[in-house]
């Protein structure tokens, strides 16, 4: 799933800020069915629907921002 950063004034930007990715993906899941931004604990974290789940996506200063 691609995240772009949204700007008032222009708009969608259109390059993707970055890509989440399921930790562990299955077979129609529907992954990325319904995205939402939330507050916890003073930051802004993406909320990310599928089938019968949510995942929730953060920064944290502890790792880079490449996936392995």
């Amino acid at each position: 799933m691609l995240v772009y950063p949204l700007d008032l004034t222009t708009g969608i930007d259109e390059t993707p800020a970055m890509t989440l990715h399921d930790a562990q993906p299955e077979a129609d899941q529907v992954f990325g069915r319904t995205v939402a931004i939330t507050p916890f604990n003073g930051n802004n974290v993406i909320a990310v629907g599928a089938d019968n789940e949510v995942f929730l996506y953060f920064r944290t200063a502890l790792y880079d921002e490449t996936s392995p």
